[in-house]
């Protein structure tokens, strides 16, 4: 998606995605200045809510957490995280994506070929 400003706000869904629940002071700092903005924000991890979600929760962002897959091949594991995004994605009409750290962004470059975010 491709905002011009021309005196109008472009409000987008954005997505914080992490693979854990670890307190990264730099994206929070992004999130911030989103929020500011005005966009809506999303925090989407692996792991059960904590101190992270606690941290982008005073941003106003809505945050999630994704149930861990059945599956104990690491391949197929990875398949059904790429489907979960894919419909929290949907789901949330997800325009940007931004993933962290290497498992985040595996996931996050199969998932972009399913979705438009």
């Amino acid at each position: 998606i491709i905002c011009l400003d021309y005196g109008y706000n472009c409000i987008m869904n954005i997505l914080f995605y992490l693979p854990y629940n670890q307190q990264v002071v730099y994206i929070e700092s992004i999130a911030e200045a989103f929020s500011k903005n005005g966009d809506d924000l999303y925090l989407l991890t692996h792991d059960e809510k904590g101190i992270t979600h606690q941290n982008f929760e005073k941003y106003a962002v809505k945050v999630d957490s994704l149930e861990r897959p059945k599956s104990r091949l690491p391949m197929l594991h990875h398949i059904a995280r790429v489907r979960q995004l894919n419909r929290y994605i949907r789901k949330n009409q997800i325009d940007i994506v931004y993933s962290h750290y290497q498992e985040s962004n595996f996931i996050s470059v199969f998932a972009q070929f399913f979705v438009k975010a």
